[in-house]
Parts: structure tokens; sequence; C-alpha cells
């Protein structure tokens, strides 16, 4: 199963473990990010960016809406390499997107439940 967490602009957040995919899908569809961006504009040096967290496998992905048409977000994830081609090493990565639509955050979602890594490091702007 998988975490999910939803961050408000005041640094507090609800978290929800062992979720199913709909209930991920549910809680984002559910929240009023409306409200939660309007706060953060009264707030902002105070405040933090509402957003929304889902973790499974040790890899996190977290949305953060910048208005109802738009999102950017973040991707963590374990890069595995090796060092001379003899040397296994790991290294913590982030792969960070700036601009994508709100109204494709499903299958954002889906993608990373699905583990698609590649799919999402191929997302780029």
């Amino acid at each position: 199963m998988t975490d999910y967490w939803i961050q408000k602009s005041d640094f507090s957040s609800d978290e929800v473990k062992n979720s199913a995919r709909r209930d991920i899908h549910d809680a984002f569809d559910k929240f009023d990010w409306n409200a939660e961006l309007k706060e953060f504009d009264k707030i902002e040096e105070n405040g933090c960016p509402p957003g929304f967290g889902v973790i499974q496998n040790g890899k996190i992905l977290h949305i953060c809406p910048k208005d109802l048409k738009e999102v950017y977000f973040f991707y963590h994830y374990t890069k595995r390499s090796k060092f001379l081609g003899l040397i296994s090493h790991k290294s913590e990565e982030v792969h960070m997107v700036t601009y994508y639509e709100f109204k494709n955050v499903h299958k954002l979602i889906d993608i990373f439940l699905d583990g698609k890594e590649n799919e999402i490091l191929d997302i780029s702007i």
C-alpha cells in the first residue's frame, strides 16, 4: 500500500497511511486547492506552498499546485550507478518539473504508482 499527505500553507499536514489508488485520487480531488492557495497568498512569507505527496517503495512524488491550471512537482528517487563500471554507487536524486497541467495530475499519480520511473524522468520543463 501507499501513503500520502496533504501539506497546508500553515505548515500543518494530514497524513494517511496504507491507501489505495482510488483513495489517493479522491483525496487530491476533494481537497479545496483554491481556498488553500488563497490562504497561501495571504501568508506567503510566513507559510509554505500547499502540496500533495505520495510515498511508495521509498520514492516520493510531491505535487504543488500553482493554481487550478498548473502544478510543479518533485520526484525523489534513488539512482544506482557504477563508478568506473565496477563499484556500485547509490545517490539520492530529485527530479523537478516546474510546469505540469493540473488536469493531468491523476495521470502523473498513476505513472508514479505503477512504478514507471522513466516516464516521470522523461517529463521536463
